[in-house]
C-alpha cells in the first residue's frame, strides 16, 4: 500500500485510522475519508478499541478477530450486546504475548450492534461491530 505513514481517515465504522492501508486491511472498512471522525466530545469509544480489529464490516455470519495481547496470559473472548450482557464467550485459553487472530461464528445473532472483548489477566479491549 502506497499510503503515507500517519495519513489520518475516518473509516464508514466511524472510527479514525492511521492511514488508509489501516483502515482497509486490519479495520476491515470498505469506505474512508481524509481526516479524523468528527466526535461529539464524547469519548470516543476508538480510544479502549487499540490493539483489536474485527473484519469485514458489517459481518454477517463470521467475525474475523485479530488482536494483540501486551502480556502473556489466559485469554478470553466474549460478544456483548449494547446492555453489555454476555452472548458468547469463547475461552482461548494460554496465549504468549503479540498478535493472534481467531474467528466467531454470529449465525445465532440478530442484525445490530454488538462488542467484542478481548480480557486478559492484565487487560481488556473493547471493539464494537455491526452484524448485518
Amino acid at each position: 500500500c502506497d499510503a503515507p505513514l500517519f495519513q489520518p481517515v475516518c473509516g464508514c465504522d466511524s472510527v479514525t485510522y492511521m492511514n488508509s492501508c489501516i483502515a482497509a486491511n486490519f479495520g476491515g472498512v470498505t469506505s474512508a475519508y481524509e481526516g479524523e471522525c468528527v466526535t461529539t466530545g464524547i469519548r470516543n469509544i476508538s480510544e479502549t478499541e487499540a490493539g483489536i480489529f474485527v473484519s469485514p464490516v458489517p459481518a454477517s455470519d463470521l467475525l474475523k478477530i485479530s488482536y494483540t495481547n501486551n502480556y502473556s496470559g489466559n485469554t478470553e473472548i466474549r460478544l456483548l450486546n449494547t446492555l453489555g450482557q454476555t452472548l458468547k464467550t469463547a475461552s482461548i485459553g494460554f496465549e504468549v504475548s503479540g498478535l493472534h487472530k481467531t474467528q466467531i461464528e454470529l449465525n445465532d445473532l440478530f442484525a445490530g450492534i454488538y462488542f467484542v472483548e478481548v480480557k486478559t489477566v492484565k487487560e481488556k479491549k473493547l471493539k464494537r461491530f455491526v452484524k448485518e
